[in-house]
């Protein structure tokens, strides 16, 4: 089987004793752990005595962002549907010197193994709904981050991630349906859509017919407005018999 850590160039045998730029450099004289350099550190002259081929060096990354994605698959809990969850891991090595002696039982993979088995064990008891759901839900279920410091399973896979001299910052996941449950899902999604859809049209023309009856309701004021109007102004002159004054009348 490869090695997933010597693959990815996260140890890597150097010739002498030279700085790999941003990398730190783990020395071993004859075997046995020399010194661990800082990026861009020499080895100082009055330590360099002996032969230069009994010592041996390993670059490893001086790097804070590392990033490594993998997949594995499950079963649901009624073991009726299989999907598949993609991790991405953000990571760095905190401890050169463990993860170069742990280069043999590849820690990257171990801890890929680590990862996926913690999640298993979360993922038997989800209901099936919040796998299909996916986003940020499925992932704050599997790796909380909100989680007292003693419990979660964040924790766990930081503290396996320190025995082998990485640090993990975060873990993200992404949710991959089976090519059975796919087409389901894009039916949930159509009828999501089409619903939305419906809701706006119904929304739209009760707006229509409310604009349409206020404005027949404003017609209608407008128009008893005016007429009221009207039949003051032709009752207002006294021009009438039973409106003129009784001098008026006699004199007449």
């Amino acid at each position: 089987m490869n090695n997933l850590t010597l693959e990815r160039n996260l140890v890597v045998h150097t010739k002498g004793t030279d700085p790999v730029p941003g990398h730190y450099l783990v020395v071993y004289r004859k075997g046995v752990f020399y010194s661990c350099l800082a990026a861009g550190e020499r080895l100082r002259r009055f330590l360099t005595f002996g032969s230069p081929d009994s010592f041996i060096a390993y670059a490893v990354p001086d790097d804070q962002n590392l990033r490594h994605h993998f997949s594995r698959d499950y079963w649901s809990r009624d073991q009726a549907h299989s999907f598949w969850l993609r991790f991405g891991l953000e990571f760095y090595v905190c401890d050169p010197k463990t993860f170069v002696d742990r280069q043999g039982s590849d820690p990257l993979h171990r801890l890929e193994k680590e990862i996926a088995a913690i999640a298993g064990q979360t993922v038997r008891d989800l209901d099936w709904h919040d796998v299909k759901r996916g986003g940020n839900n499925l992932e704050e279920k599997l790796f909380p981050t909100l989680v007292a410091k003693e419990v979660g399973n964040l924790v766990r896979a930081r503290r396996f991630a320190k025995s082998l001299g990485i640090e993990v910052r975060a873990i993200t996941v992404d949710r991959q349906l089976s090519n059975t449950d796919i087409p389901e899902e894009i039916k949930i999604e159509e009828y999501r859509a089409e619903k939305l859809d419906q809701e706006l049209r119904f929304d739209i023309e009760s707006h229509e017919k409310n604009f349409e009856r206020n404005q027949r309701i404003g017609e209608r004021v407008a128009q008893s407005v005016a007429d009221s109007s009207s039949v003051g102004v032709t009752a207002s002159p006294a021009t009438s018999s039973r409106g003129r004054s009784p001098d008026a009348r006699r004199s007449r």
